[in-house]
């Protein structure tokens, strides 16, 4: 887990039920910035919504081939903060993807 998320996830058990608002102290974004430049032969970009609400639309997101690592607490505590995702689980390439087994 890198240092930008403890100092968000530090600040997670203030949000106990939607539209809470708490403040984390300074965010250092060092090492997701080396990541991503370090890693940029392998960085694939495209442009979509978030999948929680409000869903907001054209968001850039870059998805490098080397994942940052989260340790499961961390994920843990994360997921029951956030608990919903509007995304379907996506297919593996040449699998049949959700929405089509559903038509079945």
């Amino acid at each position: 887990t890198t240092e930008l998320l403890m100092a968000i996830t530090e600040k997670l058990s203030d949000i106990t039920t939607p539209d809470i608002i708490t403040e984390t102290g300074a965010l250092d974004f060092a090492a997701l910035i080396d990541h991503v430049q370090t890693t940029s032969i392998s960085v694939h970009q495209y442009t979509c919504s978030l999948t929680t609400p409000p869903c907001a639309e054209g968001l850039t997101f870059l998805v490098t081939k080397q994942p940052l690592l989260i340790n499961v607490v961390t994920f843990i505590f994360m997921k029951s903060v956030i608990k919903f995702n509007s995304r379907f689980t996506q297919k593996i390439l040449g699998e049949t993807n959700l929405l089509e087994v559903a038509e079945l």
